[in-house]
């Protein structure tokens, strides 16, 4: 094999890598939301009063956060707002972090339930 091929799948793998980092994913605990919000572009965040448990080392793992391209997003928020108004938890299995346009980066929702406590 020619140093040139090496080279070039070397900076292959090195530009596929870089472009899809590897998430650790993982359960969020029990936690009962303290703060729900809508941002503008249709996606949720949902804070507790202690962090969530953080798989993937985002920066602020007070919050989570539903992408709005989720497809369960509605599901996901009345669920959400049931446990908020009767004081029950939410659990979630959490993939990736977001990154929000003022610096701060939340734990990506993939599932949630809530849980009578």
């Amino acid at each position: 094999m020619s140093l040139q091929t090496i080279l070039t799948s070397s900076m292959l793998v090195a530009c596929l890598a870089a472009g899809n980092p590897a998430w650790a994913a993982g359960a969020s605990g029990d936690r009962v939301p303290s703060y729900i919000e809508v941002t503008t572009d249709g996606a949720i965040i949902i804070e507790a009063p202690s962090n969530w448990n953080n798989p993937d080392g985002c920066l602020d793992p007070q919050r989570i956060f539903i992408q709005q391209s989720n497809a369960m997003i509605d599901r996901f928020y009345a669920a959400t707002l049931t446990a908020y108004a009767g004081g029950h938890a939410v659990w979630a299995w959490l993939d990736g972090c977001e990154t929000m346009g003022w610096g701060e980066q939340y734990p990506v929702v993939k599932n949630l339930a809530t849980r009578r406590r």
